[in-house]
Formats: C-alpha cells, structure tokens, sequence
C-alpha cells in the first residue's frame, strides 16, 4: 500500500507530509518490507505507528521513525 492514499485527505501541510512519508520509506526498508503490496507496510502506516505519531504533531522524520518503531514493538 501507498502510505499516500492515507493521507490524500489529511490536513498535514507538504513539509509534514514530505517528513511522514520519508520517515516511512525508512521503516519499511529497516523492516526489509520492500514489496509495495506487503500487508505489513499496512501496519507500518496505519495504527499508531507512521500516521498514529504524525497526529500527535511530531515532524521530525527521526522521531517519527522512532515512534513507529515503538508503535510496532507492542
């Protein structure tokens, strides 16, 4: 999945969006998920890791990755 049809209707301005979505391409390459239709890239977007963190207003993309980390750790 895209993380971009996620956010397609967000209120995030580009520099927020271009931080999201950088710090997502990272997880999914740390996690080796490099298959655009892999189930897990699902994960790493959604629930409370990329998107999840972004919402809290967190715009540094290092963060963000941490967070997402976090988020998919339990």
């Amino acid at each position: 999945m895209a993380i971009y049809r996620l956010l397609k209707d967000t209120s995030f301005d580009p520099d927020h969006l271009a931080s999201i979505t950088t710090a997502f391409e990272d997880v999914c390459r740390h996690l080796q998920l490099a298959q655009r239709d892999d189930p897990l890239r699902d994960l790493v977007a959604k629930a409370k890791a990329i998107i999840g963190c972004a919402e809290t207003g967190e715009r540094d993309v290092t963060r963000l990755r941490e967070c997402a980390h976090r988020a998919l750790q339990g």
